[in-house]
């Protein structure tokens, strides 16, 4: 049951990141830099795979921080896992986008990720 919800809250997390840069596709990848990359790339399912390996990791750190402070509710879950995002990930975030001038506009959404990935990864580890 443990691995299950670990790997589904990991998966949760990226459908919603895959939603939420799906809504803010350009203002992202305006502010970041990015350019598109070619339909012809044969690795261009890599950066998908690594990111649900690397939610699941974080699924993983935030149901061991759940059993040891007795995070039992889906409402304690959310906002743990909101808190979380918005206290311990996201000032680094913040940091990471300052020192190389990045715009504001990119540390708004990439944080907004952040937040409402660990949300809802805190809801689903308590959901069942």
């Amino acid at each position: 049951m443990t691995l299950l919800k670990i790997v589904s809250s990991g998966l949760a997390a990226w459908v919603f990141g895959f939603a939420w840069y799906i809504l803010w596709s350009k203002p992202w990848a305006a502010s970041a830099g990015a350019r598109p990359v070619p339909k012809t790339n044969s690795g261009i399912l890599r950066p998908f795979l690594l990111s649900a390996l690397a939610l699941m990791i974080a699924a993983a750190g935030l149901y061991y921080l759940f059993d040891r402070a007795v995070i039992v509710t889906v409402v304690e879950g959310s906002l743990f896992g909101l808190g979380i995002g918005a206290v311990l990930i996201l000032p680094w975030i913040a940091i990471t986008h300052l020192y190389p001038g990045r715009p504001a506009v990119l540390t708004l959404i990439d944080g907004g990720y952040v937040v409402g990935g660990c949300g809802i990864i805190g809801a689903m580890l308590t959901t069942f």
